[in-house]
């Protein structure tokens, strides 16, 4: 048996992290993992919100992990190849993820067994492996481990019900499943294995366009856009003010261009001023944006995501401001443990930028505490404050000296 795959790992600064895209996945029969669910109609579980990203708890193969992320833009199951040495599996088949300049190769493990929770099993006869090199790339951006990763298989079988704010997660069999609440409810576009909605986008200095969004719960972004036709540059253009940061993806080194736009209509529900990365696309389709909407704008609901009957539900929650890096800074986790932070990347003209801290710096305090006992996601969250002065004590070839950034909106 041979898969191709074409598999994007979108790194980014700031107001990304991870999109996961599974695409062209050609099987003569396309394998579906076996699902069971006992005793109840409804499992529960509890999901961690880390830094935009869905960690669950589970057993593969029998080992307990805490490193599994939901992801509804992943179009299957997904292992680590560093889980899959743990568990002593051995790769099979070929997988080739295209590249930039190369193709990457990879392999699948057969027959693999996901528990979540004590009463859900997943046997997958196709999980695909993700080559350590991409998965490095991952644990430095996130500052934790990645074991796998739950994508379509997951989702095509049950009605998954998302509450951001009680981080929980609950599974519905779709035979049983009735919504009684008020939410809104918006149609739900198939497209191979990825959910897509119809929506309206309002940029600065252009007439609201018709857009079709993948949802995307791997992405921790508000919104990823492109446009054809060269509309990408016009409104860029138009934007009131616009920031260029560095995009690193196993397909080479790149660069985005993040601004806001005026307005997301979803339905009846209407957000303002969401950030937005804004990039080219290749086609002819001058009327239209597609893109994907991510935790930014997500977490400001209870979604639930019901591929068997087409719909996606929208529970308003308390508004919460889109929060992004004010400092410039780009911050990677590194060491055996991923309890070192790097400087990945700065951003010109921000505070950062300005106070001369540089690719390659050790951050080793921020506001006199040491960070390698905080998590990234910690850090960060400190540098995305308005209006506060952060104090950071860094190291560059071993000599230390400290700076004090004064944060404020890049946007």
């Amino acid at each position: 048996m041979k898969l191709q795959v074409g598999l994007f790992l979108m790194l980014t600064v700031g107001s990304l992290g991870l999109g996961l895209w599974i695409r062209d996945r050609h099987i003569t029969k396309p394998p579906h993992a076996q699902l069971s669910m006992t005793d109840n109609a409804t499992v529960s579980l509890p999901v961690e919100d880390y830094g935009g990203h869905l960690y669950l708890q589970g057993k593969i193969n029998g080992i307990a992990t805490k490193d599994l992320i939901l992801d509804s833009g992943a179009a299957d199951v997904f292992i680590s190849e560093s889980q899959v040495k743990i568990l002593g599996l051995q790769p099979q088949g070929k997988v080739n993820i295209p590249g930039r300049s190369k193709t990457i190769p990879t392999a699948y493990v057969p027959n693999l067994s996901l528990q979540l929770g004590n009463s859900l099993t997943l046997k997958d006869p196709t999980v695909v492996i993700i080559p350590q090199a991409e998965v490095k790339g991952l644990e430095q951006y996130f500052g934790r481990t990645v074991s796998g990763i739950i994508g379509y298989e997951l989702f095509e079988q049950l009605v998954v019900e998302l509450d951001y704010q009680r981080q929980t997660l609950r599974l519905h069999r779709p035979q049983t499943y009735q919504y009684q609440g008020s939410g809104q409810r918006i149609p739900l576009v198939m497209e191979g294995d990825r959910p897509y909605i119809n929506a309206t986008i309002t940029p600065y200095g252009y007439p609201a366009l018709p857009s079709k969004l993948l949802i995307d719960l791997g992405s921790n972004a508000a919104l990823s856009l492109t446009a054809a036709c060269g509309i990408d540059q016009r409104l860029i253009a138009a934007a009131p003010r616009t920031l260029r940061r560095p995009l690193v993806t196993i397909q080479g080194a790149d660069e985005i261009v993040l601004a806001r736009v005026q307005s997301l209509a979803i339905g009846a529900t209407v957000l303002k001023q969401p950030t937005a990365v804004l990039g080219k696309a290749k086609g002819e389709d001058c009327d239209r944006l597609s893109g994907t909407i991510g935790y930014q704008i997500l977490r400001q609901f209870k979604v639930i995501l019901d591929y068997p009957h087409r719909q996606f539900i929208l529970e308003p929650r308390p508004q919460i401001p889109y929060d992004y890096d004010l400092s410039g800074l780009w911050l990677e986790a590194t060491g055996s443990q991923l309890n070192q932070c790097r400087v990945g990347a700065v951003t010109k003209n921000t505070p950062a930028a300005k106070a001369g801290v540089k690719i390659g710096d050790r951050l080793v305090q921020i506001n006199g505490m040491s960070t390698s006992a905080q998590t990234l996601v910690k850090i960060r969250q400190q540098l995305s404050q308005v209006g506060q002065t952060v104090t950071l004590r860094l190291e560059r070839e071993k000599k230390p000296f400290s700076v004090r950034l004064k944060l404020q909106p890049l946007l």
